[in-house]
């Protein structure tokens, strides 16, 4: 999906007119021992089998050298792709959506799905607090709210909600703007940068702990 996903959105005002802020800056996990560099090696191994070139392994002193200003001293490797990046959710649903739209879909905004009426071979129609939907497919893309049409349905999805924040910098230029994503495979922490400044998951206010630099000052 990712190996269509992303040329798909690096062309996505040319195929639809409209744009998506594809920014493709790449990701860079960092492992801190041999078994998460060994669950890296695997996963390179697979992304090759499976076509993706632009995937590499990375040795610990080479991503120190690249980012002298992270705090990287148990780094001991990682791995990069530089055409994974980073899309504008919003800009891209209304892409979608005008471009739809524009080739004869009906749009239905602020309408709840309620249920779904089943015969012996699926789903027959769809019930929204608007009206009746007659149809034998139905696409479910509700996101983190998937589970709970599904279970309308009768289907047991697992697919669980969760909440998550993010802690933005003001604008600064002691890191990279051209830094990709950059994931501590440690714990989970990430940060990349949004506009001019950067962001990363939310922790405690005024005693923000940074695991992989401390140049980023909190907000």
């Amino acid at each position: 999906m990712s190996l269509y996903s992303i040329p798909f959105y690096a062309s996505f005002e040319e195929r639809l007119g409209y744009p998506c802020d594809y920014r493709p800056q790449g990701y860079l996990f960092c492992a801190a021992n041999d078994s998460q560099m060994s669950y890296l090696r695997t996963n390179h191994a697979q992304q090759v089998k499976m076509g993706l070139k632009d995937v590499r392994l990375m040795a610990g002193d080479e991503i120190r050298s690249m980012f002298p200003q992270l705090r990287a001293d148990d780094i001991v490797g990682g791995s990069f792709c530089s055409s994974d990046g980073f899309v504008d959710p919003y800009s891209a649903m209304n892409g979608f959506m005008t471009w739809a739209a524009d080739h004869g879909a009906t749009l239905w905004k602020n309408v709840d799905v309620s249920g779904f009426t089943r015969d012996a071979t699926g789903i027959v129609s769809v019930e929204t607090t608007r009206s009746t939907v007659a149809t034998r497919k139905v696409v479910n893309c509700a996101g983190a709210w998937a589970a709970g049409v599904a279970k309308l349905a009768g289907v047991d999805l697992p697919v669980e909600p969760l909440r998550r924040m993010l802690v933005p910098s003001e604008p600064f230029d002691e890191f990279p703007h051209t830094a990709p994503m950059i994931v501590d495979m440690s714990n989970g922490f990430h940060f990349r940068r949004r506009l001019a400044a950067f962001s990363w998951p939310g922790t405690t206010p005024k005693k923000l702990q940074v695991s992989r630099q401390t140049s980023i000052p909190p907000s």
